[in-house]
């Protein structure tokens, strides 16, 4: 928070994209939608999707956001705040199944490698189509067509759904 408690547009804004990252209701209807057909446990595509939701909304901020001095502010906040939420995860984790799990880490991994699949893919006619696959790979089937499926979808509706909200916040 700034000064005195005030909030500015773009920390407010990034709070916005972060609680939106973060909830898990349309998380939990697209592995539903999925679950009796893929080879995968429900745990792992919820897992799955959350990293790559948070991913896909940061994401989503740079790509979409046009005026640099906003894009970098609410990228700063919007990242800050998944480190504080990771860092409950990390400490949660710990307590409840005594594994040591970085979750931050966690999430800088995975990005780096939808952003290593994307980047080797630039041909690709979109970056959906890029990013099943991808998010089929890192829930350990890369040949399940419903992960593939569902990761093409979250990543397209996190993308669509921020742009209009980007444009209705006058950042495109």
């Amino acid at each position: 928070m700034t000064e005195e408690n005030e909030v500015t547009f773009e920390e407010n804004t990034a709070y916005i994209l972060f609680n939106y990252s973060v909830k898990r209701e349309d998380l939990k209807e697209l592995a539903d939608s999925i679950i009796d057909n893929s080879t995968l446990s429900e745990q792992t595509i919820l897992y799955e999707l959350q990293i790559l939701k948070i991913i896909s909304t940061g994401v989503s901020i740079n790509y979409l956001i046009k005026t640099p001095e906003a894009k970098n502010k609410i990228s700063e906040y919007y990242w800050k705040y998944i480190l504080d939420f990771s860092a409950s995860v990390t400490e949660a984790t710990k307590e409840y199944s005594n594994v040591e799990l970085n979750y931050f880490d966690v999430i800088k991994e995975k990005l780096d490698f939808y952003l290593k699949e994307l980047n080797q893919n630039k041909s690709a006619a979109e970056p959906a189509s890029v990013i099943g696959p991808s998010f089929a790979h890192q829930c350990g089937d890369d040949s399940d067509t419903f992960a593939v499926m569902a990761g093409a979808k979250l990543f397209k509706s996190v993308i669509g759904g921020l742009s209009k909200f980007f444009e209705k916040e006058g950042l495109v």
